[in-house]
């Protein structure tokens, strides 16, 4: 059933990357003569090599595991620009290979298409569409804090657009679907609808280089859990074995088949109001902030069964979790200069999480600094710490704190060559079970491209 819908999403992503590259030259030509003038076609194939060094390869909290990973990543670019429309398109490769454990072995895809084109100078319109295939548990790490288990499928797609009513109004609009399916050791799938509608407006006159932003949106996650697993008597919950012993008859079998389901669904909708400004030429500031309100459900099944289809036990649970409201910020600096980069961000919102059977409230800080030594030689320092937390109803709450500190260097020593030798360290701090975990990874990066 699973592979079927999988199949059927798989086959509509591919339809809306075929329109993507379809329309790609279509709407340059729809631009007129004086556009096809000045539009400029990038074709980028490349090739990366990665060697990797990692301390504790299953990331666990004893018996750590060390293994060397290597990767190898042929991908594609494709860039149109015009003064019209701005087009992207890429595909990626990543082969995995474990040198102990090769049982890891895999074949990572990623590929995304994306269409911006201006219709006139107040409307501007844009369409998205990405495909991902991974397998590795740190794949997001850098970006939620949360540890993954499972190799995961995920298709997306959204609209955007942007209608200048004024010289100095604006209001942007945007809506995205993401659905997701995580195989091994158990199953989970998550799928989330999401719109945003923001108005902004230059006040200028009343504050030098300052742009007043206004949002509401409105997000709705559902996510479902399987977990379908051989157990023997003696591993089922004390309340369920006197039911399983008294309503079975005979002798006791050997193993029986647990199955456990759970599902919830979110909706969550938020109000936030802020402002940007450019202190100067080079320094910039934002800060949004507000309030969310989420309504959310759960419910859970667990069953017990022998002789195949003999159901000996069967209980389902409903929760109605209620309203919850909480608050939001999203504030950040960047300052760029001839040498020096620098970038503060701080934020506290409701995603989906995945791999978590639904969604967190994440708070989480970064900063970032990239200093360029000379044209061809540059440093990036950076460091992050993400609290994701969820009172649950069906499954064990989620009270995760993550820290990541990372540096690198970047070495341009040919026109098509680039080298990089970066560090990574990344902690976990389980707060439900006072536990912890934590990984150094060290790994070197040698990425061709090819002029075409």
């Amino acid at each position: 059933m699973k592979a079927n819908a999988l199949k059927d999403k798989f086959f509509i992503f591919c339809m809306v990357l075929k329109y993507l590259v379809i329309l790609l030259p279509l709407l340059v030509m729809t631009g007129g003569y004086h556009y096809a003038q000045a539009e400029t076609l990038f074709l980028e194939p490349r090739i990366t090599l990665e060697q990797e060094y990692t301390d504790n390869i299953l990331f666990t909290r004893n018996s750590e595991e060390k293994d060397f990973i290597t990767t190898i990543s042929p991908a594609f670019l494709i860039k149109q620009k015009s003064p019209r429309l701005n087009g992207n398109l890429m595909a990626e490769i990543n082969s995995i290979f474990y040198q102990d454990f090769d049982e890891l072995d895999s074949v990572d895809k990623r590929g995304s298409g994306d269409l911006n084109y201006r219709f006139s100078e107040r409307f501007t319109l844009g369409a998205s569409a990405g495909y991902l295939e991974d397998s590795r548990t740190d794949r997001e790490v850098g970006e939620t804090g949360l540890i993954l288990t499972g190799d995961r499928k995920q298709i997306r797609g959204g609209l955007s657009g942007q209608y200048h009513i004024t010289e100095i109004t604006a209001l942007s609009f945007s809506a995205g679907y993401t659905t997701e399916d995580i195989e091994a050791p158990d199953n989970e799938g998550n799928d989330s609808i999401s719109a945003q509608l923001t108005l902004s407006r230059n006040i200028s006159k009343w504050f030098a280089n300052t742009t007043a932003i206004f949002n509401i949106g409105y997000t709705t996650y559902t996510s479902d859990y399987e977990d379908v697993r051989q157990v023997g008597y003696d591993e089922l919950p004390d309340d369920v074995l006197i039911i399983v012993i008294d309503e079975q008859e005979g002798d006791p079998q050997a193993s029986l088949l647990q199955s456990y389901y759970a599902d919830s669904t979110s909706d969550v909708w938020s109000l936030t109001a802020g402002f940007s400004r450019d202190l100067t030429e080079r320094f910039s500031f934002f800060m949004k902030a507000g309030t969310s309100c989420i309504l959310s459900d759960e419910s859970s099944r667990f069953s017990v069964t022998a002789d195949q289809d003999t159901v000996i036990y069967d209980a389902q649970n409903d929760y109605d979790a209620g309203t919850t409201w909480g608050w939001l910020l999203f504030s950040g600096m960047s300052y760029l200069g001839e040498y020096d980069r620098i970038s503060l961000d701080i934020s506290r919102d409701v995603r989906a999480a995945s791999g978590m059977n639904g969604t967190t409230e994440r708070s989480a800080i970064s900063v970032g600094y990239t200093r360029r030594i000379t044209d061809k030689l540059s440093t990036d320092f950076s460091g992050s710490t993400y609290l994701n937390q969820r009172e649950r109803e069906t499954t064990s709450d989620i009270d995760e704190l993550t820290y990541n500190a990372a540096a690198g260097a970047t070495w341009l020593f040919l026109p098509t060559w680039r080298a990089s030798l970066n560090w990574k360290y990344t902690r976990l701090e389980d707060r439900e079970t006072d536990l912890s975990r934590e990984r150094n990874v060290i790994w070197a990066r040698v990425v061709k491209t090819f002029e075409l």
